[in-house]
């Protein structure tokens, strides 16, 4: 069975085979991967399934050719939080799912999704929220939140490729974001393959973070909550707004408006 370890990718658009952890710089290579005796296996492993016997397909990925194309203005960011769901064995078009925004998207939405403001701040809130300015405000420019000086943000890396089983795909178009998380990333596949398990900003790192120059405002009013089995920390509710917020936007609601001034 392939190594689970993830080994290092150079700075690019290419693409995890997140069923195994490999990296893999050019499309065609991971097709070659996919046609492989140890995938099929590794299949097999995960989802005990029997893995499809003919050859293998992979459907035609949109988003490569967006990212890819000289004339686009600006690329999308955050593409390595992005996973594209696909049965080798079916014919279908594919899913996404996004992670930094805990949303599911279909093959005709993922790439406005990815071009979108609301995206731009989700990935900013929960993966760089170092770079917002105090007291940043939701409006329709992203940039408009920055802090000055910060310009030319190009956090793209490898797409994440998910195979699955066939059956198990077409069920799976049927379901929500979190039921997809719940009953495939976190029961089926190894634990340093689990996106969430995958760096981001906590509100721990956060406050010891080098380049922190914002206060935080209101912490002892911070309640956490997780799942009901207390494996996994969901989020906190923030007593002063009255809101229940995800463990990856805490920080940028902390030293947002709306709680500074809330609290102030």
């Amino acid at each position: 069975m392939p190594s689970c370890k993830r080994r290092h990718v150079k700075e690019g658009f290419g693409v995890i085979c997140q069923d195994c952890g490999l990296p893999f710089q050019q499309l065609s290579h991971y097709k070659q991967h996919v046609q492989s005796v140890e995938h099929k296996k590794q299949l097999e492993t995960l989802f005990n399934a029997v893995p499809p016997s003919g050859p293998a397909g992979l459907p035609h990925i949109k988003v490569f050719a967006r990212v890819k194309d000289p004339g686009m203005a600006e690329a999308p960011i955050g593409l390595h939080l992005v996973t594209m769901c696909y049965s080798s064995g079916a014919i279908g078009e594919p899913f996404y799912l996004c992670h930094t925004c805990q949303e599911k998207c279909s093959n005709n939405v993922i790439l406005c999704h990815l071009s979108s403001q609301e995206h731009r701040f989700s990935y900013l809130a929960s993966l760089k929220p170092h770079l917002l300015r105090f007291g940043w405000i939701s409006c329709l420019d992203a940039v408009a939140a920055l802090k000055p000086g910060v310009v030319g943000l190009k956090d793209t890396g490898p797409l994440m490729l998910l195979d699955m089983p066939e059956k198990l795909f077409h069920s799976t178009k049927r379901s929500p974001y979190f039921h997809i998380m719940k009953d495939i990333f976190r029961q089926k596949l190894p634990e340093k393959l689990q996106v969430e398990k995958m760096q981001k900003m906590t509100l721990k790192g956060y406050i010891s973070h080098e380049k922190r120059t914002h206060p935080m405002l209101g912490l002892s009013f911070l309640v956490e909550y997780s799942n009901r089995e207390h494996t996994w920390l969901c989020g906190y509710l923030c007593l002063i707004c009255q809101r229940k917020i995800h463990q990856s936007q805490v920080v940028a609601h902390l030293i947002g408006f709306e709680h500074v001034f809330a609290t102030l």
